[in-house]
């Protein structure tokens, strides 16, 4: 029909379109979208993410950004059908993690902040807490906050607590509840990160 303009079929973005999202996303992390409250963060947003692809017992530090988006990466010209990067802020993607880079591979991963606060119930209704030390750190953290802490204080407190220090991760499997569709008992995984010792933190 004339005068109608066809919708597009996909969205690419280049690398530049990325990185000036991101530093959008930065910006607000800094402003209004970090000083949400966390309680708040964790009702709105929840804390079932996706298993974290961090390889265990590998040591990692921080980025030289170590602030990130986890809740998607944009490949740069890769056809999305819809769209990826939104047009103003009321939907722009939450900072949760952080960026990590593997002193092995150089590899850069990003962590979100909740792998490290989620906790496991067993078959037997026993909880079981993740015992890493920056797990330990953060949840006390946050529960001994008055009245609250920020989702920027938390992620900065993860930051400013490993600083110049390798960390690396840990796994724990707790078998849950048997699963009547699954036919099986649920697994589930508590990821642990700790300090790495008696290591040189400052040869990257």
């Amino acid at each position: 029909m004339a005068g109608l303009t066809a919708c597009p079929l996909y969205y690419t973005y280049t690398e530049q379109e990325i990185e000036e999202y991101n530093k959008r996303c930065l910006s607000y992390f800094w402003g209004l979208g970090g000083n949400i409250p966390f309680p708040t963060f964790k009702k709105e947003y929840g804390m079932n993410v996706g298993y974290s692809d961090i390889a265990l017992n590998e040591r990692y530090y921080l980025a030289k950004q170590p602030y990130a988006v986890c809740n998607k990466i944009i490949k740069p010209n890769y056809p999305y059908r819809v769209k990826q990067i939104p047009e103003s802020n009321d939907k722009i993607d939450m900072i949760t993690g952080i960026n990590l880079i593997s002193l092995t591979t150089h590899e850069i991963k990003t962590l979100d902040i909740r792998h490290l606060l989620k906790f496991a119930r067993d078959k037997n209704g026993n909880i079981h807490l993740p015992s890493g030390n920056l797990n330990s750190y953060l949840i006390s953290l946050i529960n001994n906050a008055v009245p609250y802490i920020t989702l920027r204080e938390v992620l900065q407190a993860t930051v400013d607590y490993i600083a110049n220090r390798h960390i690396y991760f840990t796994e724990e499997i707790v078998e849950g509840v048997y699963d009547i569709n699954l036919r099986r008992h649920r697994t589930n995984r508590i990821l642990n990160c700790q300090f790495a010792e008696y290591v040189c933190h400052n040869n990257h």
